[in-house]
């Protein structure tokens, strides 16, 4: 775990790198997070949706998929960050978000995992050959994957 916080009384954030990264230039990052609450699942999402096309009106780069299984969402989106005269780009981030539901005895309220990638002014050309020809790949691992049981303490 390379950070943690609890912001507030309902909402808990992880972050996880590998030993070797630093949260200011890393190249894959886990992300876990719970709000305690009743929500609407597509509620959350369509905020989430709506923060990204807000960045889209400024940043041609920005894109988006959702999708929806068994109950769950899958929203796979790609955003990125310019120099500051906007004539390059220094940073692109893929980034996948799994949004479920969370009702049991302990707690509600909504879990979000995530896969977040980066790539950096000299490596963003292989990442999008990398994600034009294993696009699925991430969504589908992400998709797949066991989570982590809620423990609020």
């Amino acid at each position: 775990m390379a950070w943690s916080s609890h912001p507030s009384s309902d909402y808990y954030k992880q972050e996880y790198l590998s030993s070797n990264e630093k949260l200011e230039h890393y190249n894959k990052l886990i992300i876990i997070e719970f709000v305690e609450g009743d929500f609407s699942l597509d509620k959350v999402v369509d905020q989430k949706v709506n923060e990204i096309e807000n960045l889209k009106k400024n940043n041609p780069l920005v894109n988006y998929n959702v999708y929806e299984n068994n109950g769950e969402y899958i929203l796979d989106f790609l955003v990125s960050e310019n120099s500051k005269d906007g004539k390059e780009i220094e940073i692109v981030e893929r980034n996948v978000y799994r949004y479920k539901l969370i009702s049991n005895s302990e707690k509600n309220g909504v879990m979000l995992f995530a896969v977040s990638e980066r790539a950096y002014e000299n490596n963003i050309n292989s990442f999008f050959e990398n994600l034009k020809n294993n696009n699925t790949d991430l969504i589908e691992v992400v998709g797949n994957y066991q989570l982590p049981n809620i423990k609020v303490k």
